[in-house]
């Protein structure tokens, strides 16, 4: 089963302190041996909303990149809008090649998605 949250857990960055000392409660800690954070890892994040250094950062803190997908929030928020949030986040131009590229395509890939259309630069994504 592949979970994805939105908006990059929603309010899970903000409270993250919150979920890590429950888990370390005896009731908890027998079920998550090897603490949330790793649990959390196992889920998928996609950037729709949060494409700004702030929270950005709060999610690359929490999860590899691999766990990470870019999202959009359309109409609310646009592909532009996202990708340009990326950048100043810190992707650069030579990321291009590795991070971003995962971003769209690779971890999309890994749960399900296959690329639908790409427009001057940014892709679609459409669940097989």
């Amino acid at each position: 089963l592949r979970i994805i949250w939105s908006h990059a857990g929603g309010t899970i960055l903000p409270v993250i302190e919150r979920f890590i000392r429950l888990a370390e409660r005896p009731q908890f800690a027998a079920r998550l041996p090897e603490g949330i954070l790793h649990e959390l890892t196992r889920f998928y994040y996609d950037v729709a909303q949060v494409a700004h250094p702030v929270p950005m950062s709060a999610l690359r803190e929490m999860v590899p990149l691999s766990q990470i997908l870019f999202g959009t929030d359309f109409p609310y928020r646009t592909s532009k809008e996202i990708g340009k949030g990326l950048v100043d986040f810190g992707f650069s131009a030579a990321d291009l090649a590795s991070d971003l590229v995962a971003l769209f395509f690779i971890n999309a890939s890994k749960v399900g998605f296959k690329i639908a259309l790409q427009v001057n630069g940014w892709a679609g994504l459409v669940y097989r």
